[in-house]
């Protein structure tokens, strides 16, 4: 969420309160063009406090025995994708659509407790950052690719100016 985005409402407070959101709640994305991005869904974390959710959006709030990531991992699983796209409507617009009928029907298979949720939890959080990790390698060397590029295009540098030797030749050895 960037908090720059954020829009602001003045609600009386018995109107704003149906809206509030509270830790954990499952916001999803009740409409959209593109059939496998409907139902995407995010955990409400708190932050910021005193947050209500707009009507593209439909709140779900989980029972104790679920945890909230959990749930977002699985629908935000090709498994849990599936199952909401099964159950949207198509608008005249070309859209589709889900209701609050629909989220809170949808069947969540998980385990029998709370520990094994989270031990799951936890294993998907730590291949996140790990990809998140190397997005960010990736996004430095694109950079760096480019940079080097344009300075032996325009000559303002030269391949003997490198030292290549930390990189690996075609077949994988050092160079």
């Amino acid at each position: 969420m960037n908090s720059a985005e954020l829009k602001y409402c003045d609600l009386a407070p018995a109107q704003a309160s149906k809206y509030l959101l509270q830790y954990g709640d499952l916001l999803f994305i009740r409409t959209n063009g593109v059939i496998d991005r409907l139902g995407s869904c995010a955990v409400y974390e708190g932050d910021p406090g005193s947050a209500l959710f707009a009507s593209y959006l439909i709140r779900a709030r989980l029972t104790t025995r679920v945890l909230p990531k959990f749930a977002a991992y699985f629908y935000g699983s090709s498994r849990g994708t599936s199952l909401v796209a099964g159950r949207a409507t198509p608008a005249s617009d070309g859209k589709y659509n889900l209701n609050t009928g629909t989220i809170d029907a949808l069947p969540l298979p998980m385990p029998p407790t709370i520990d094994e949720q989270q031990e799951i939890v936890d294993v998907l959080d730590a291949l996140d950052r790990k990809i998140d990790l190397y997005r960010r390698k990736r996004d430095v060397l694109d950079r760096i690719f480019k940079s080097l590029l344009h300075k032996l295009m325009t000559g303002t540098a030269s391949i003997d100016d490198l030292d290549l030797s930390a990189l690996p030749s075609i077949d994988g050895t050092a160079a």
